[in-house]
């Protein structure tokens, strides 16, 4: 019978935090990437926020038209770093009801689109910011609302 020596395994710094996952992420989905309806629908789901005294967790929901209102885009986002500057300058929502909680944004389209007629193609990019003392996750994602009608100028007949 003979007996192995146990052997002393020494993991590179950072490979076991690696091995363990991301102590922070964001991701955020929709039920329907596609609207008919001037409401809004997104889910956001995150790990890892810092939370508040109220222990509302530190996420918050931008949206591509807002982000328009921005005059500086360096006063927004750090290419340097890739992270977002806090507090955000842009007109923003903070998340209070928390990760899996739906958000429901009611009238979003015309609200934000008031010039819009009903042919036009609408779309928007949403962003979930998801924050814990500097470290940051976040996830975006696009709606497009489609024409409710459209307008023909001319039809060319073809011989079939």
């Amino acid at each position: 019978m003979s007996i192995q020596q146990a052997i002393d395994v020494k993991l590179a710094p950072g490979l076991l935090t690696a091995l363990r996952g991301p102590k922070l992420w964001a991701t955020l989905q929709a039920p329907t990437l596609i609207s008919f309806e001037d409401t809004v629908v997104l889910a956001p789901l995150f790990y890892g926020a810092a939370v508040d005294d109220s222990g509302m967790p530190d996420a918050w929901l931008i949206n591509s038209k807002d982000m328009e209102t921005v005059t500086d885009p360096d006063t927004l986002y750090d290419t340097s770093t890739g992270k977002f500057i806090f507090p955000l300058v842009c007109p923003n929502t903070h998340l209070t009801n928390g990760t899996f909680a739906p958000i429901v944004l009611n009238n979003w389209w015309t609200t934000n689109f008031p010039s819009a007629v009903p042919a036009d193609l609408l779309y928007a990019t949403f962003i979930l910011i998801v924050k814990n003392g500097p470290e940051q996750a976040y996830s975006s994602l696009t709606v497009h609302r489609l024409p409710t009608t459209v307008l023909v100028d001319t039809v060319t007949e073809h011989d079939p």
